[in-house]
């Protein structure tokens, strides 16, 4: 997952030259989409979609594919571990990005095609 992280903050860092907030979000949408598909084989994590939700925010969607894994989420997985570990790509992360263009960052995680979890960042929670 922080891979995945790293990837969409390089990304997000080479399109802050669009105007509008649906333009950085779009921006965000494109560049994160060459990880759709990645997959963690060993703890059974795929990246399903990645797409602008309302021009208001970005929504990864995150498919589990091992009971274990998908019970780890739905148990363990908070919106506080998120910032954790975007504050700990430092630069890298996301959050700078979202809090200068205010955009909303959702989670929603999947098992069996049913969401086990969903987590929303809004933009002021990043400094948390």
């Amino acid at each position: 997952m922080k891979n995945i992280l790293f990837t969409l903050a390089l990304l997000v860092s080479f399109g802050s030259y669009s105007q509008s907030k649906a333009d950085y979000i779009n921006t965000m949408v494109k560049g994160a989409r060459t990880n759709i598909g990645n997959v963690d084989n060993v703890n059974g994590i795929i990246m399903q979609n990645i797409f602008n939700e309302a021009n208001e925010a970005i929504v990864y969607e995150i498919k589990l594919t091992k009971k274990e894994t998908a019970d780890i989420f739905r148990d363990y997985q908070s919106k506080e571990q998120l910032i954790l570990q975007d504050k700990q790509l430092g630069k890298k992360g996301v959050s700078s990005f979202a809090i200068k263009h205010n955009i909303v960052i959702k989670y929603r995680y999947y098992y069996n095609n049913n969401i086990i979890k969903s987590l929303t960042v809004m933009p002021n929670e990043w400094n948390n």
